[in-house]
């Protein structure tokens, strides 16, 4: 918007005010959208004008570069990422590894090790710069090839599981502008779960799931189907219980008559991520990451690299351009949904049956 008024003004308008229109993430949907409560305004007149000056230099610096023959030399470090990661980072790292030094520490600190050790390579870093906590095990795991493993930790976290294991995973759709009533801006609403079901320790396992294949809300029936699916009793085994335990505290506020069950489905949840992200266990093929997409190829045969859907993005994206009508082959995409959102459960129960045999 600075820039904006620079040009504007120059251009001889008389600008009174510089209004941001931003989403009011508040807004409930009720019937059709009312754009006077859907937009609210921000007024944004006096940092546009601070910034004037800033908007001169950059507008020198960018002329310059643009009648100049030659590329700029720049380089990489903290501005690549600043104000969002740069659009031409595949060409300014395409010599930088795909797992460096800027894996380990904050963008700054990684640009001034750089410069001090005259490489991005993690394996040049020298034992003085280590990292203090997690990041230290990462770096000696990938210089020495090894896994780090805390047999004694990981027993103890084993402990905390009760059978039957219920492995629970959501597929969410998050739209800007709210399709269904009663629902916010932005708000995940949960369209499909898949639930693997282990009654005993390397037992059996039985698969559930539910995948709202009508264009309407699917919330009601999601939380009905999964409180109907999840029993009384057992763990509730999850990959970063923040998600699926916040969906539940939504979904019972927005339908009261399922509170209790879903408060208690909630209070067995088990995150399954924490000794990854822990370091009770960590492989250097994980590059730093306790991602599930990351976690599992290191500790098993499985990965998400054949699948037509192959992350929740673009689960959410695919389902979106379903419930908006975009699509030509809706039952290859629920096909699709299925494989994905059975995949990360059936990922789980194998993570935990490395975490088993490993603890023994």
């Amino acid at each position: 918007m600075s820039f904006q008024y620079h040009v504007f003004s120059k251009a001889g308008y008389d600008i009174d005010k510089c209004l941001l229109m931003l989403v009011d993430n508040s807004y409930v949907l009720q019937g059709e959208i009312d754009p006077h409560k859907f937009f609210k305004f921000e007024d944004v007149s006096k940092q546009v004008l601070e910034n004037q000056n800033e908007v001169d230099s950059y507008k020198s610096n960018l002329l310059e570069v643009l009648k100049g023959a030659e590329e700029p030399e720049m380089k990489i470090g903290d501005k690549c990422f600043k104000p969002f990661d740069c659009d031409y980072q595949h060409h300014c790292w395409k010599e930088i590894p795909q797992y460096s030094i800027f894996n380990i520490y904050q963008n700054k600190k990684a640009e001034e090790i750089a410069v001090q050790i005259g490489s991005y390579d993690i394996k040049n870093i020298p034992p003085h710069l280590f990292p203090s906590g997690a990041k230290v095990i990462d770096i000696e795991c990938y210089q020495e090839n090894k896994t780090h493993v805390q047999k004694d930790k990981i027993k103890n976290w084993l402990k905390k599981l009760q059978y039957p294991l219920y492995f629970l995973d959501y597929e969410t759709i998050m739209p800007a502008i709210p399709i269904f009533d009663g629902t916010r801006p932005y708000q995940q609403i949960p369209f499909q779960f898949s639930l693997h079901i282990q009654e005993v320790e390397n037992g059996e396992l039985k698969h559930f799931e539910y995948l709202h294949k009508e264009k309407s809300d699917p919330r009601k029936e999601f939380a009905r189907k999964l409180i109907e699916a999840c029993g009384n009793s057992g763990s509730v085994v999850v990959y970063n219980q923040s998600f699926e335990k916040s969906r539940n505290t939504e979904l019972a506020k927005d339908f009261p008559e399922y509170a209790a069950n879903l408060e208690a489905i909630n209070m067995r949840v088990i995150d399954l991520m924490e000794p990854f992200k822990n370091r009770l266990i960590y492989s250097p093929k994980q590059q730093s990451s306790y991602s599930i997409k990351y976690a599992l190829p290191a500790f098993t045969d499985l990965n998400y690299e054949e699948m037509e859907i192959a992350n929740g993005s673009e689960a959410m994206n695919a389902y979106l351009n379903f419930i908006q009508g975009k699509l030509a082959d809706e039952e290859k995409l629920m096909v699709d949904l299925s494989n994905y959102c059975k995949l990360d459960t059936f990922a789980m129960t194998e993570l935990l049956k490395s975490l088993l045999n490993i603890s023994k």
